[in-house]
């Protein structure tokens, strides 16, 4: 039998960020979201939270794989991870869990990775043209679930995937309270530079220019490319 809170204790924690997929007997999976060592989101069927996590705590686990965190991850549960598995595995149960937590390194992340194109790939093209549009910085392309750099330079060091994780969560906030639904495309005007979240048949591409350029002349430019080059 597949035991939750070692796989969590030796899998999850140490890997930081991760989502943890399980499975029981019956067939039934379940998703734990962990983000810097905490438990943020639990999924099985309909339930989400505490009800999902409870669920997941009944069962009688037969494997699990592990995979990165995705992208706008919302977060609904806030307390610490030891106090969440004591919640439903009872006192004790997460001994030592914070003294492993406190022995972590520092989890600040590295920039977003660079991933070079191959000369077939549908994007190649636009990488390398968008660049010579007026204005431009850089252009990203969200993958399963992460990003990774097309071409450009990120203007802000501090634009981590961790910072875009985070901006995920708060478009996901808006959207709710509007009631819209998944935004899909965004425009979002910077204090350095500008961002635009574009979407393209399956690519759902990032771009960033600088606030010298005009916004208008720029998305339209970079649309027309990205119609006339993905398809």
């Amino acid at each position: 039998m597949t035991d939750l809170i070692d796989i969590i204790r030796t899998e999850c924690v140490p890997n930081r960020n991760c989502m943890l997929t399980v499975f029981d007997h019956y067939g039934e999976s379940g998703f734990l979201y962990f983000k810097d060592a905490q438990l943020i989101e639990v999924n099985t069927g309909k339930l989400w939270g505490n009800h999902a996590l409870g669920e997941v705590f009944k069962w009688r686990l037969s494997s699990y794989t592990l995979g990165e965190l995705p992208i706008g991850i919302k977060r609904s549960l806030w307390d610490p991870l030891d106090k969440l598995i004591e919640q439903f595995a009872g006192e004790g149960a997460a001994a030592g869990l914070m003294d492993l937590l406190r022995d972590l390194p520092d989890g600040a992340t590295g920039p977003i990775p660079t991933l070079r194109l191959h000369e077939t790939s549908p994007l190649a093209p636009l990488a390398e043209r968008i660049q010579a549009v007026p204005g431009f910085l850089a252009l990203f392309q969200e993958e399963q679930g992460s990003l990774v750099k097309l071409a450009g330079r990120t203007p802000v060091a501090a634009m981590t995937p961790e910072w875009f994780d985070d901006f995920y969560a708060k478009t996901a906030v808006m959207s709710d309270s509007l009631g819209s639904g998944l935004l899909l495309e965004w425009f979002l005007d910077l204090e350095v530079c500008r961002l635009w979240k574009i979407q393209r048949g399956l690519y759902h591409l990032i771009v960033i220019s600088d606030l010298e350029s005009d916004a208008d002349e720029f998305e339209e430019t970079c649309r027309t490319l990205v119609a006339e080059v993905v398809q």
